[in-house]
């Protein structure tokens, strides 16, 4: 598992049946507590470059790692096969995680999804919430995630909590394996996501 796959099961914190829980913070993100939404959702658009007669077109192609439709009882993303012809029906949400972190690589990808999508969000890392008001002056909401991961040590089994990216040693007395490639990131906990003001 990765940082971002934990944080997108903590978002939805999905039901058996992959409604939204009960109590998932994606309900806050969206305001609305039935939702209807579709993970890594690929779509595309055109773009018109340049003017006069140096007229081209490029085809933009998007997948955006939540996409919740916001204005329908209709518990389905799609209609007739493809999205719904009005963008304005939907939110979509970008994760940032703390391990590849690259601000303006983000940027740019979530400009190319405001394009497509107006109401565009994205959820970065308490620990680079200083970026936070580039977002927001590119008109794009934020929101700050925390969150404890939980590792489990391969050589005892034992689950060790900690905050950040640096693997911890074992909690376990006996054990104290400290060995990064003897750890696998099995869950997060304390998980806090606030909208960044």
């Amino acid at each position: 598992m990765t940082i971002s796959d934990e944080l997108l099961y903590e978002i939805i914190k999905p039901k058996s049946n992959g409604e939204t829980g009960d109590y998932a913070p994606i309900i806050d993100i969206v305001g609305k507590k039935k939702i209807a939404y579709k993970i890594e959702k690929f779509t595309a658009y055109t773009q018109k470059l340049g003017t006069g007669k140096n007229i081209e077109f490029d085809i933009v192609k998007i997948t955006p790692d939540i996409l919740v439709k916001i204005n329908s009882e209709n518990s389905n993303v799609e209609t007739n096969g493809g999205l719904a012809q009005n963008p304005e029906q939907y939110i979509a949400l970008e994760i940032e995680n703390d391990v590849q972190w690259d601000f303006k690589k983000s940027l740019r990808q979530l400009k190319k999804i405001k394009c497509r999508f107006p109401d565009t969000r994205v959820l970065i890392p308490k620990e680079y919430e200083r970026f936070a008001p580039f977002y927001v002056n590119e008109g794009i909401r934020v929101y700050i995630w925390n969150a404890k991961r939980i590792w489990k040590c391969m050589k005892c089994g034992t689950d060790t909590e900690k905050r950040g990216l640096i693997t911890p040693m074992c909690s376990k007395p006996k054990c104290k394996n400290h060995k990064q490639n003897e750890f696998r990131l099995s869950g997060l906990n304390e998980t806090i996501i606030d909208e960044f003001k």
